[in-house]
């Protein structure tokens, strides 16, 4: 068990502040900005993961926004292979990332 601060007393009381780990953890991933930042890093390595590296080393940018994956891709060519293997690319992802959500569609940008 951790130690919680209490910032009005500034104080560390053992007994009525504890928190366990687990509860830290929730309380870390339930905060807004981190879980975005976390989940944004899961959606970079499942990308990375889907469509390899050779056609992630032309990702410069890629975000999720109310279920819809907008990548940006380096490249006319990049962004043909990835429009013609769209839907398999989708299904994957979405294979994936099913724990935390569905993709319903790519926008390249």
């Amino acid at each position: 068990m951790y130690k919680k601060f209490d910032k009005r007393n500034h104080i560390f009381n053992l007994e009525q502040n504890t928190v366990s780990i687990q509860d830290m953890f929730r309380e870390f991933l339930e905060n807004p900005k981190t879980s975005k930042f976390i989940r944004d890093i899961f959606i970079r390595s499942i990308w990375k993961e889907v469509v390899g590296e050779e056609i992630d080393a032309y990702t410069t940018r890629i975000y999720e926004y109310q279920n819809k994956l907008f990548v940006n891709l380096n490249g006319p060519t990049v962004k043909s292979e990835v429009l013609i293997a769209k839907s398999k690319i989708l299904k994957s992802f979405n294979k994936k990332f099913e724990k935390v959500g569905i993709i319903e569609d790519i926008i390249l940008i």
